[in-house]
């Protein structure tokens, strides 16, 4: 049985924050699982990329464990080896794509040197990836009610948790703004994380609701309210 290390500690750790072992800095290192550990997760992978296709063409409601295992190739068997039916595995797909959403964001921010920089790309790259899957995002809007209410429930704890780190990421962002000077004084740090990730969220919403599919079209003015509330000069940017 391989040894406790604390590297390996950690990884395991990770793994009961986000059970599909993807964490906010991206997935967590293949060095510190043992051979069958890797070969569980990715076998787990492969079925919930086979999920994902499924549950869009055919919505949570419709699709079948068979329509799973036939996309993923494997037997019905040992699906069950895995996850334990449709319902578990929306909510790891869930999980799984809400953490690779905020790695990948966290990614472009941590390469800007100055706090309102890092802002302006977190809304940016916020908008860009929001384009990007916003077919997904209507999958997750309309198949969220399908699913049994103590897996619902799971799956809003997590994603609660989720959002809870990456938005505390972003008001550290806020808080080195303040002290650098860059932000208007007085803010609060906690408050501010959360109203800019506000910001992206109402208008993703809006383009979910009217059916739009143009969420980039709107950055400018994401950006234009995200700069008064910090009091920042829009016309320097």
């Amino acid at each position: 049985m391989q040894a406790a290390t604390p590297k390996r500690r950690a990884a395991l750790a990770a793994q009961e924050v986000i059970p599909t072992a993807y964490a906010l800095d991206g997935q967590v290192d293949p060095d510190c699982l043992t051979r069958r550990e890797r070969e569980h997760r990715f076998r787990m992978d492969l079925v919930l990329d086979a999920a994902w296709e499924v549950f869009a063409e055919k919505t949570l409601s419709r699709a079948t464990v068979s329509d799973i295992a036939q996309r993923a190739e494997i037997s019905i068997g040992t699906f069950y080896k895995l996850f334990r039916g449709k319902d578990e595995i929306f909510r790891h797909l869930v999980e799984r794509e809400q953490a690779r959403f905020f790695s990948m964001v966290k990614g472009r921010v941590d390469q800007c040197a100055t706090p309102t920089a890092k802002i302006h790309e977190l809304q940016t790259v916020l908008f860009e990836l929001f384009s990007l899957v916003l077919d997904q995002l209507r999958v997750y809007v309309s198949d969220t009610d399908a699913v049994q209410w103590e897996v619902k429930d799971q799956l809003s704890g997590q994603v609660r948790n989720t959002s809870r780190v990456f938005i505390s990421y972003v008001a550290e962002i806020c808080r080195e703004g303040l002290e650098a000077g860059e932000f208007r004084a007085g803010l609060s740090p906690d408050l501010v994380a959360a109203n800019i990730m506000t910001i992206s969220d109402t208008f993703v919403a809006h383009a979910l609701d009217s059916g739009a599919g143009d969420v980039l079209g709107s950055l400018e003015d994401a950006l234009v309210l995200g700069d008064r509330m910090l009091g920042i000069d829009s016309t320097r940017r």
